[in-house]
């Protein structure tokens, strides 16, 4: 029938982009597949319909990838597309948002950057996915004061960016925030969780930098194809808590580990503030939904082990019919 481009690879979205460039058709699994001939093939792979062999060898080589031949179309293959990506570009310079241009630009996804008015314009109902890169929710709602740069460049979003963004979202968009920008995400859309360490002073809490350990759901769409023994960068980064029963609009993907959960570094008060607490969560608003990241998963371009965070959190945005799985009970 085709074949599967396995889920545990970054590169696996170049070759998709350049496969569906060439007008090949996409679809995802959403469950595993027992193929006959070559074992189970995990969910958050992607199956090629028609493609041949030698289309198949050439991917292979080309992406360094790995493709299984199967026999009928998974029943759980959802059609996918790649994303059409906006990255929120503030005036307040954020140097998270260049790591973030860099690395799309690495892994084969088109990004337009959209402005504050931008936003305002309506320019997001050209886009399936807004990405709010890591920065203060004052920098993001208010930018630069009168007086103190030229006034094109003073302002933020204000009330009525912030209402475009809510009617993206309602209206069926995706928010991925990440990082600092938790907090704006959490405001604008009133979410069922909080920033635990917003205010907490650093001689309470304090994790300048340092490897932790995370625990990762099994079989959610923010975790296909992301090791079960994953390990985050955490620099001065997020820790999420649920605070009241979201229902099914709500799930965590991630929770930092809840014991034995520093790898390398050091860390000052993580039994009480980061021990077991939510790292990634997606809620559900309208017909839309907000992917919160705590922490970057793409910071500075290095931790390879997390991009597939960000990654699907992007083609979730675009993979017609997509549920939100099952997450954990982070504490």
């Amino acid at each position: 029938a085709g074949y599967v481009v396995h889920a545990n690879s970054n590169w696996i979205h170049r070759a998709l982009a350049a496969h569906l460039a060439a007008e090949g058709s996409a679809r995802r699994l959403t469950a595993p597949y027992a193929s006959g001939v070559s074992g189970t093939v995990p969910a958050g792979s992607y199956f090629l319909p028609g493609l041949g062999a030698a289309e198949a060898e050439a991917m292979a080589r080309t992406h360094g990838v790995t493709l299984t031949a199967i026999e009928t179309t998974p029943e759980s293959a959802l059609p996918v597309r790649m994303p059409r990506v906006a990255i929120y570009r503030s005036w307040v310079g954020a140097m998270p948002e260049g790591w973030t241009r860099w690395v799309l630009d690495q892994y084969g996804f088109e990004y337009q950057n959209v402005w504050d008015d931008d936003v305002r314009g309506g320019a997001l109902s050209d886009f399936d996915v807004l990405i709010v890169p890591a920065q203060g929710e004052d920098a993001i709602r208010d930018g630069h004061r009168s007086g103190d740069m030229p006034e094109r460049y003073v302002g933020g979003l204000g009330e009525a960016g912030t209402a475009a963004i809510r009617s993206f979202v309602e209206q069926g968009g995706r928010v991925v925030a990440f990082d600092q920008a938790v907090d704006y995400a959490i405001e604008t859309f009133g979410l069922p969780f909080r920033n635990v360490i917003r205010g907490v002073s650093t001689q309470e809490f304090f994790l300048p930098g340092s490897i932790v350990r995370l625990e990762v759901a099994d079989g959610h769409p923010l975790t296909w194809g992301v090791r079960p023994d994953a390990m985050a960068l955490f620099a001065r980064s997020q820790v999420l808590e649920r605070t009241r029963d979201g229902g099914d609009v709500a799930s965590a993907a991630v929770c930092y580990a809840g014991s034995d959960y520093l790898v390398s570094g050091w860390v000052l008060g993580g039994d009480t503030y980061l021990a077991g607490r939510t790292a990634a969560a997606q809620v559900s608003v309208g017909e839309g939904d907000v992917v919160l990241l705590a922490f970057s998963p793409h910071f500075r371009g290095q931790p390879r082990n997390t991009f597939k965070l960000l990654f699907n959190a992007l083609m979730g945005a675009s993979t017609e019919g997509l549920q939100s799985g099952e997450g954990l009970q982070c504490r």
